[in-house]
């Protein structure tokens, strides 16, 4: 299975419609988890390749991300990166 296709299962989403989104979404989680400090990449190629070893907690990370993100119009008075990052450092992959 994907990485977008285990994305698209947890959001429960079963239509293509949403690909690009959903995409943008794991690249932004990819992109956060590494400045968090965790040494880990999935390039766009990775999200549709059905041989790419992703770690668990990382996938685990980056489903949260979308989750969180997904659908969201009015971000105003939403804290979800300092959130996330919350959770990145409980998660304890953070160096």
């Amino acid at each position: 299975m994907t990485v977008l296709e285990k994305v698209k299962n947890n959001l429960r989403v079963s239509s293509d419609d949403f690909d690009d989104e959903i995409i943008t979404l794991i690249l932004s989680a990819c992109t956060f988890i590494r400045n968090a400090g965790v040494n880990h990449t999935v390039t766009l190629g990775a999200i549709n390749d059905n041989t790419y070893v992703i770690d668990s907690a990382v996938m685990t990370l980056i489903v949260l991300f979308c989750k969180s993100y997904f659908g969201i119009q009015n971000t105003k008075d939403i804290e979800l990166p300092h959130l996330f990052y919350l959770t990145l450092k409980q998660m304890e992959v953070c160096k």
